[in-house]
């Protein structure tokens, strides 16, 4: 069973560039050979960077021309996901320990979600 989280994202400046990378790193930090990571760039400025992220990681890019929105680009990460399941995580958001094992237990015929935390530190 493969488990695709998919990260669309629009970014602008630096500091989303970072929130990116922290992202990405929380997904690798629990990385296991039945986890997909597949970002949809969404006409961001900063795409070459946003790229550049991508495969210094070994993440799957995939680029709209322009910003065509999120709904847009949700379902280009549903029409693009190699994965049985699929969870959607933003851009800036960062995933707690064990959130893979817990998501790769769920049952799949089912619609879930979740709490969050807020660090502003």
């Amino acid at each position: 069973m493969i488990l695709t989280i998919g990260i669309p994202c629009y970014i602008d400046t630096r500091t989303g560039l970072e929130f990116l990378k922290q992202c990405l790193n929380s997904i690798i930090e629990q990385w296991n050979e039945n986890i997909e990571v597949l970002v949809v760039n969404d006409g961001s400025p900063l795409w070459m960077d946003i790229k550049n992220i991508c495969e210094a990681l070994e993440v799957r890019y995939v680029s709209n021309e322009r910003n065509l929105g999120i709904g847009f680009t949700r379902n280009r990460i549903i029409n693009e996901a190699k994965g049985e399941k699929l969870f959607f995580l933003s851009a800036d958001d960062m995933l707690l320990p064990n959130t893979i094992d817990i998501l790769m237990n769920l049952n799949e015929n089912a619609f879930y979600f979740f709490n969050y935390n807020i660090n502003n530190g």
